[in-house]
């Protein structure tokens, strides 16, 4: 082999390992939504698969770090003992905290969306509003109106004093007509950043419900 041939060699192995090389470090953690979560999920970091341990639709995992590609993945084992990709979503640049929420679609396949989990965008003391449903929602958190179109999340802080209650009153547009949904009350935390998770009620099917799951600080 000349010195010429071997000069690209040399360099298709450099930028064949200068691609596999990680380009994002991140911490995340994890919330599952669905019936069909299955059970062992892993992600890879540092080039090394990693359990993710327990994901359930009211609980926000632990912290975790990773190490890897721009596309993040989460795998789950096949019986055979290989890996497959279960979901996966790009991590958009600059954001180092995120926080990824997986909606279970089937034993084989789910979705993966990634929000900025920094205490920048996501204050404690705020409500991050995600609305799972085909239909748009409108209501008042307190004082405050939101609009949220399917598919779309609102960040938004009740305008009460910390330990004082408020009210969350949650409508759903079908055909044109708004329909009553979801309304409670609540003590306004201020250490406390909570994800509500909105979807269609089974029994119901003009009625929203939602699913919170706190974080403290």
């Amino acid at each position: 082999m000349n010195c010429l041939k071997l000069f690209f060699l040399l360099l298709s192995l450099t930028t064949l390992n200068a691609q596999e090389e990680p380009s994002i470090q991140a911490t995340f953690t994890i919330i599952g939504l669905g019936d069909n979560l299955p059970k062992d999920y892993l992600y890879v970091s540092n080039g090394q698969a990693l359990e993710i341990g327990r994901i359930a639709p009211n609980y926000r995992s632990k912290p975790k770090q990773y190490n890897g590609p721009e596309t993040f993945s989460l795998y789950k084992r096949n019986p055979e003992g290989d890996l497959s990709v279960y979901a996966q979503a790009e991590i958009p640049q600059g954001m180092s905290n995120f926080l990824a929420v997986l909606i279970a679609e089937s034993s084989d396949t789910g979705k993966l969306i990634l929000y900025n989990d920094s205490t920048d965008a996501f204050a404690p003391g705020s409500y991050c509003f995600v609305n799972t449903t085909p239909h748009r929602i409108a209501g008042l958190l307190g004082k405050r109106k939101m609009l949220i179109n399917p598919g779309e999340s609102a960040i938004l802080k009740p305008n009460v004093a910390a330990n004082e209650y408020f009210g969350i009153d949650l409508r759903s547009e079908q055909n044109n007509v708004w329909n009553p949904g979801f309304s409670s009350r609540w003590r306004h935390r201020s250490s406390t950043r909570i994800m509500m998770f909105l979807y269609m009620d089974p029994n119901n099917p003009t009625s929203i419900l939602a699913q919170s799951v706190p974080q403290h600080f």
